[in-house]
């Protein structure tokens, strides 16, 4: 099955709701239990690869723990969701729902080649730098961490090739060149972002991204926790605008919440899902229901699962969760790009 929220929707089943962690905790403490039942047969559960991931965390201790959350997925007949990627391998806007065992997608999860976990690592810690993590590094140092870890992703794709190459000569020539130029491509850009970076900065190594936006624009940690709906990020540029204080070639609401263009994949189709990450990530480094401690590893992985959530979400018809901070930001950037996504909130379960 398919589904999208973009065009004409493909799926045509039972309206889709995506639950956050903490749902599938309360779950197993026997809390919202009318919520569970009525989600087991009146609505579709998704579950995606960011679940499997902090399953996987969870398990850790014990696979009593990992079993538990996959045994209730099974339970209210969740299926798995994934972005669908084209032929070079960049994310579309649509999804792909699959119904199966919750156990099994765990497993072929966890049996993934090592080298993507350790891209998708590398590419978490220039994020976690700029929050105020890995204390006494420089930026240069997590880019070089972030392109050894893209060769050996290249390595790993060149023994794929070389496997096929006696079969399809001309298709073995084409990945091979497509392969070299990635990894030129990911070495430059990641050269000329970090100068970018680096350009004012006193000292990398004792370098906080979110202390020193703050520090510049003379805000609190909860500055904008004031602000109620609806318009919220439009509240917050009105604030961030007349401070006098920002940077060129931030002239519009747009260009702050880095809606216009993506930084990362420069020239690469910029859509709604990815755009809610970078929002996401902005509304933390202002001060708009922060998570926190995003300079300790724990705190930092818990909000990019997060993040994600929200993203992968805006597929659905529904999140729901009972994190206030996660809530907060869910709507207001839900609402400013308009994301028929409605959040549903239940505190006092946590």
């Amino acid at each position: 099955m398919v589904a999208t929220k973009r065009k004409e929707p493909l799926y045509s089943g039972l309206p889709i709701v995506y639950l956050d962690h903490n749902i599938l905790d309360a779950f197993l403490d026997n809390k919202l239990i009318k919520i569970k039942e009525a989600l087991t047969h009146r609505f579709q559960v998704v579950y995606s690869n960011e679940t499997l991931d902090e399953i996987k965390r969870a398990g850790k201790s014990s696979s009593k723990f990992s079993d538990a959350f996959l045994n209730l997925l099974v339970q209210i007949n969740a299926a798995h969701m994934s972005v669908i990627l084209d032929d070079n391998f960049h994310e579309t806007e649509q999804v792909r729902i699959v119904e199966g065992d919750p156990h099994t997608f765990f497993r072929q999860y966890c049996d993934s080649e090592p080298v993507f976990d350790d891209m998708a690592e590398s590419m978490r810690q220039l994020g976690f730098k700029i929050a105020g993590g890995r204390q006494g590094e420089s930026l240069e140092d997590i880019v070089l961490g972030g392109v050894e870890a893209f060769e050996k992703l290249m390595d790993y794709l060149e023994e794929n090739i070389s496997e096929i190459e006696e079969l399809a000569p001309e298709v073995a020539q084409q990945l091979r060149a497509a392969k070299t130029r990635y990894l030129e491509e990911y070495k430059t850009l990641s050269k000329q972002n970090t100068q970018k970076m680096a350009e004012n900065i006193v000292d990398e190594k004792s370098w906080s991204g979110i202390k020193d936006f703050r520090q510049h624009f003379q805000l609190e940690p909860y500055h904008f926790n004031n602000i109620s709906p609806p318009n919220v990020l439009e509240q917050i540029w009105k604030v961030m605008k007349s401070s006098q204080k920002m940077p060129k070639g931030f002239d519009s609401l747009d260009d702050f919440f880095m809606f216009n263009k993506q930084e990362l994949m420069p020239g690469q189709p910029f859509y709604r899902h990815k755009k809610v990450l970078g929002a996401y990530n902005m509304l933390n480094t202002i001060g708009y229901y922060p998570d926190k401690p995003l300079h300790r590893d724990r705190g930092f992985k818990r909000s990019t699962s997060d993040q994600m959530h929200v993203s992968l979400a805006s597929f659905c018809n529904c999140l729901i969760t009972g994190d206030k901070r996660l809530w907060k930001k869910a709507e207001a950037i839900y609402e400013y790009l308009n994301v028929p996504t409605e959040v549903m909130y239940f505190d006092r379960i946590i």
